[in-house]
């Protein structure tokens, strides 16, 4: 399930492949995390990484690696830890990890390396998840632009970055992809 940025109100709807057929299933097994997205952002396709790849014309997506089910659809406080770069099909997909501010161990997991000292194997796990989940879909394993994941800080400049580039796709500042949903408009009225 993801957000449809196409669709008016942007609902929570089935994931689509590329090729558009809906219902894709994750058969390398099950996710261990949770899987959202911050509002407002924007991997803007025009912005370029040092290898050519372009940003996956999505929201930002973020992974809550807490101890809970989150329930779909739900807003989360949540604590910044890192990021990992995902190389996707060609397109530039972050990964920002989180932790819920209500998990058990909120208070004591503050970074990636607090991360990796209570939940000792959390990280290489979905290293490996993200890495493979495709293989059954016949698809090659996906690539990361670095295995280490970065700073919280950095992680938060991305996110800063993907939120200013929603900025100005929203003004018409820049131009993206017609059919993305953002939001009430005269015609929309």
């Amino acid at each position: 399930m993801e957000v449809n940025k196409e669709e008016r109100f942007n609902p929570i709807m089935q994931d689509t492949t590329h090729n558009g057929t809906r219902g894709r299933n994750y058969l390398y097994g099950v996710p261990f995390f949770n899987y959202g997205l911050f509002p407002q952002t924007w991997e803007d396709p025009s912005i370029k990484d040092l290898s050519g790849n372009g940003g996956d014309n999505d929201p930002l997506d973020v992974i809550e690696i807490g101890s809970q089910q989150l329930a779909m659809g739900s807003v989360n406080q949540v604590k910044v830890l890192g990021s990992l770069e995902l190389v996707d099909q060609g397109e530039v997909d972050h990964k920002i990890l989180v932790l819920s501010l209500d998990d058990e161990d909120a208070s004591r997991i503050n970074s990636i390396s607090d991360l990796e000292r209570v939940k000792p194997d959390v990280l290489a796990q979905l290293i490996d998840w993200l890495k493979n989940y495709k293989l059954p879909e016949g698809k090659s394993v996906n690539e990361f632009a670095q295995e280490e994941p970065t700073s919280a800080s950095e992680a938060i400049k991305i996110i800063h970055a993907t939120h200013e580039r929603w900025q100005k796709l929203r003004n018409g500042d820049i131009h993206g992809d017609d059919d993305f949903w953002l939001g009430e408009s005269s015609e929309d009225n």
